[in-house]
């Protein structure tokens, strides 16, 4: 929970008002989603997607 709050708070720095706009957190969501990750290698999990699907793609 201490990692999440700590990525949360790079968009909105304590004491910040939190947006209720639709996009901007859209956008935040987004952001957060598709950040590097140590169990894809250090690639975006839209990256190691892709790659899956053009392996499945080339066996298949």
């Amino acid at each position: 929970m201490k990692n999440l709050n700590r990525i949360v708070r790079e968009y909105f720095p304590e004491g910040a008002a939190i947006t209720s706009d639709p996009t901007c957190l859209a956008m935040v969501a987004s952001d957060i989603n598709d950040r590097p990750r140590t169990i894809h290698n250090r690639k975006k999990p839209s990256e190691a997607c892709t790659e899956l699907v053009e392996a499945n793609a080339s066996t298949g």
